[in-house]
């Protein structure tokens, strides 16, 4: 274990993957503080920001297995500024690209332990889930900060890039070569968010597909787009355009999630139905009743909703109104 015990290795890495994990870290990190400014000056240039971030993914994906130590992380962003895309560059865009560049070489000369970024960022993401368990109510043992091991990818990109095994407190990362590892890396914190509220945080197991990958991942998507726009925008991508996120079966929920934490008559039924998710004990007749609620959700039109919320329902999923089953 290293990088203050929270990143490690599910097996003990050779000199290449060590150096490629490292590259790949270092690559993110050193443009996710340019990040927001790029989004912004990027974003209304018929979704440019999507194609700088696929520019440097596809990069990534081709000379990834070229690079034997971190240095090389120089030459795979050479590469990618010789992109016409990046020739073409406004000038704000291009200052932004050269900012990245520099703080690529500063974090290569500073020496430190590349992994460190990832380390501070699983930190960072459970102290944002734990002031949303709080914001719902949720009392339980503190949630604290996992180890992420770094994983081999046994299963050429078909496996998730991330994911926590039932009962085990880790949280595991697929090392993948595909362009959706670059995506991830770079929207590393929001996807371990991910990991603690639908896997870490829940009391019950036995909670399905349905609350975990997709109600909880609304829930996420909300709670990022409060705190940061690029952030949101790059997750929602992540989640709904890469599929680095679960299988989507529900697509309206997110837009029932989106309604029940907007406007203030329901927000207490959404704090109260996050928070009984969240602290549902191993009950096989709550979990499928939760299922229940979620599937009504997705299946009616707004004016259910409205008639649901702002009715007798007080979020509770025992309360919830037999009329509506």
């Amino acid at each position: 274990m290293s990088s203050g015990q929270l990143v490690g290795w599910g097996e003990e890495p050779g000199a290449l993957e060590l150096a490629q994990a490292e590259v790949l870290f270092l690559l993110a990190g050193s443009l996710r503080n340019s990040w927001p400014d790029l989004y912004k000056a990027t974003r209304y240039f018929n979704g440019t920001w999507v194609q700088y971030i696929n520019g440097i993914a596809e990069v990534f994906r081709k000379d990834i297995a070229a690079v034997s130590s971190r240095a090389d992380v120089v030459f795979l962003w050479s590469q990618f500024e010789k992109t016409l895309l990046v020739q073409k560059s406004p000038k704000e865009v291009r200052a932004l690209l050269d900012q990245v560049g520099q703080e690529i070489g500063d974090r290569l000369g500073n020496g430190g332990d590349p992994l460190l970024d990832l380390a501070e960022r699983n930190v960072r993401a459970c102290t944002a889930v734990r002031g949303l368990l709080k914001s719902f109510g949720v009392e339980q043992t503190i949630l604290l900060p996992v180890p992420v091991l770094l994983i081999p990818d046994a299963h050429r990109g078909q496996s998730p890039l991330a994911w926590t095994m039932p009962g085990r407190t880790e949280i595991r990362w697929a090392l993948q070569r595909e362009p959706r590892a670059f995506w991830a890396a770079l929207a590393v914190q929001s996807v371990l968010e991910h990991e603690y509220l639908s896997h870490l945080a829940p009391k019950s197991h036995l909670l399905s597909p349905s609350v975990r990958e997709e109600w909880l991942m609304a829930v996420l998507l909300l709670d990022v787009q409060r705190r940061s726009n690029a952030d949101h925008r790059l997750l929602w991508y992540l989640r709904y355009r890469l599929g680095g996120i679960g299988e989507l079966t529900m697509l309206r929920l997110p837009d029932a999630a989106s309604t029940m934490s907007s406007y203030e008559p329901y927000s207490k039924v959404y704090r109260r139905f996050n928070r009984e998710l969240l602290s549902l004990p191993a009950d096989p007749g709550a979990a499928a009743r939760a299922d229940e609620i979620l599937e009504l959700l997705d299946t009616s039109p707004p004016e259910v909703w409205g008639r649901l919320l702002g009715g007798s329902w007080d979020g509770s999923i025992a309360g919830f109104p037999q009329e509506f089953s």
